[in-house]
């Protein structure tokens, strides 16, 4: 990144980074972490980082740095730029201001990667089809007879308009899915794209991420969902390749964990997002069966596509 910086010039900083560098590594600092980080200062930094990276676009990127303990907002990306938290449960877990600046800096990569790498469009096209009971770009290939009677029970239930609970399960783990394995690829592309601060903020945060997720058979013991533990596991396999299991569980939910790992590796390194897409697919429907265990559940509950939702 420091040599795209270079070749974009620097012309119109928003601010010093240089005197940013150096407040960041003040070990006593008159101002506390929340206000430096919220301040235009910093944001104007992230903001030049990330416009150097994506000047391909020829538009302006905005980024915008609050500081709030009781906003669960981690970081997104839309049509007015980049939001970043800097009091998320990520970054505020490192000690000090040096590893915060860190953990901002790879979310910051990582937002303004979706913009350089994630195809929208192709996306939009395969939740539209899902939508209407259609696999995008198409119904997966070399299915055994079993994954075909999957897949016309995933396409039956999300046409039934008289029970909704199957369709919102489907839904909301597909977009879990098409996540997961987004979020591999763009962190994956931007870190080869830019190996300097950028790809040890994304590893950083990834790290922390996946030491903060629950153990298997705490899952198991809180009663999480059979198909949203698989998807926590899958979160945590994309991110660091291991996964928090003190526990030593080796059961059903690893084994489904384990037939996915060679899908999800190919398909986090194709620039086609329609091998995402296919691969979103194929894990639908062999998760299929244990997607149905939640059902009658959810069926006794008012909003059945929030407790759907992986957590």
């Amino acid at each position: 990144l420091r040599q795209s910086c270079l070749s974009a010039g620097w012309f119109g900083m928003r601010t010093s980074h240089l005197t940013i560098r150096k407040r960041i590594l003040e070990e006593k600092s008159k101002i506390t972490d929340e206000q430096f980080f919220a301040s235009r200062e910093y944001s104007g930094f992230l903001t030049d980082i990330a416009e150097s990276a994506t000047k391909r676009y020829n538009r302006t990127v905005r980024v915008t740095v609050k500081a709030d303990h009781d906003d669960e907002t981690v970081a997104y990306t839309d049509f007015t730029g980049i939001m970043i938290n800097a009091c998320n449960e990520i970054t505020w877990s490192f000690p000090s201001r040096p590893l915060r600046s860190l953990s901002l800096q790879g979310l910051n990569a990582h937002e303004f990667g979706h913009m350089l790498f994630t195809d929208n469009p192709v996306w939009h096209s395969f939740f539209r089809r899902l939508g209407a009971g259609r696999f995008y770009p198409r119904l997966p290939d070399g299915l055994t007879a079993g994954q075909k009677q999957n897949a016309r029970d995933i396409q039956e239930a999300l046409l039934d308009e008289n029970d909704p609970v199957p369709k919102s399960v489907i839904l909301s783990t597909a977009h879990a899915l098409s996540n997961i394995l987004e979020d591999g690829y763009v962190d994956l592309k931007c870190s080869c794209q830019y190996p300097g601060t950028p790809a040890r903020g994304i590893a950083l945060n990834n790290l922390r991420y996946a030491e903060l997720m629950p153990d298997i058979e705490s899952m198991i013991d809180k009663k999480t969902y059979d198909h949203n533990i698989i998807l926590n596991l899958l979160i945590q396999y994309v991110r660091v390749r291991d996964l928090n299991n003190l526990s030593g569980y080796d059961g059903e939910l690893l084994d489904y964990l384990k037939s996915f790992m060679a899908l999800v590796d190919g398909c986090i390194c194709a620039d086609d997002a329609r091998d995402r897409c296919e691969a979103v697919n194929l894990i639908l429907i062999d998760l299929w069966p244990i997607m149905q265990r939640c059902f009658d559940e959810l069926r006794a509950k008012d909003n059945p596509a929030v407790d759907a939702a992986p957590g």
